[in-house]
This record gives C-alpha cells, sequence and structure tokens, in this order.
C-alpha cells in the first residue's frame, strides 16, 4: 500500500512538474502584458523627453535583438526582428490614416500579406 502511494504521488509530482514546464513560459508572457495594461495610463504623466524616448524605443529594441541574435547565432530571431520593425515602422509611418483611402488600404493589405509569408520563410530557414 505504501509503494502504490509513493509511485501515486511521485506520478502527481512528474505531472504538475510537466505542467508547470508547459505554464511556466506563458505565465512571464502574461505577467508582462499585464504589468504594460496596468502601466499604460501612466504615460501621460512622463515629461516630454522620456515621452520622445518612448516613440524610438521600438527600434533601440529590435536592434538589440538583432545584435543578440547575432551574437547567439540564431538568425531566425534577427529575421523576425527585421520583419517585425520594418511591419512597425510602416504601420507608424503609412498607416496613421483611414482604410478608406486607396493607398493606405493596399499599403494594409500588402502589410497583411507581407507579415506571415515572411514569417513562413522565417520558420522553413535553418538555423545557422
Amino acid at each position: 500500500m505504501q509503494a502504490n502511494n509513493n509511485l501515486s504521488l511521485s506520478a502527481s509530482f512528474a505531472a504538475i512538474k510537466t505542467l508547470m514546464d508547459i505554464i511556466r513560459p506563458w505565465f512571464i508572457a502574461a505577467c508582462l502584458l499585464i504589468t504594460a495594461i496596468l502601466l499604460l495610463p501612466s504615460i501621460g504623466q512622463l515629461t516630454e523627453s522620456y515621452q520622445i524616448l518612448l516613440r524610438y524605443l521600438p527600434y533601440g529594441l529590435a536592434a538589440l535583438v538583432i545584435l543578440l541574435g547575432h551574437q547567439f547565432v540564431q538568425g531566425r530571431i534577427s529575421f523576425a526582428a527585421i520583419n517585425l520593425i520594418v511591419g512597425y515602422a510602416i504601420i507608424q509611418t503609412q498607416l496613421q490614416a483611414p482604410l478608406e483611402q486607396d493607398s493606405v488600404r493596399a499599403t494594409f493589405t500588402l502589410l497583411s500579406l507581407y507579415w506571415p509569408l515572411n514569417f513562413f520563410i522565417i520558420y522553413w530557414l535553418p538555423e545557422r
């Protein structure tokens, strides 16, 4: 009876460990997302100089990700960062108008094809 309880207990611990290994990355991402949502209203309280820095922060972070991806020989991550920052730049420069304009709608359509196609290509590229 004691051996049976120990076996079921160790199986339970193994199942919990497996579940925690699956949940852990999603938990960290959820915590970051919740923190960002909670801090969003306080952006208006920042001084003008910090608000200017926030406009350029995505480009700096993308450059950092590209450099780290190159340093750690993770080409897919670098290409994904390039893909995201190009899309972000297109959104910030070209898509800040209503979609009723033909040029904006064409840009949006091309961007909606650009991202999935490039991520599909990145997925199939071999890691160097």
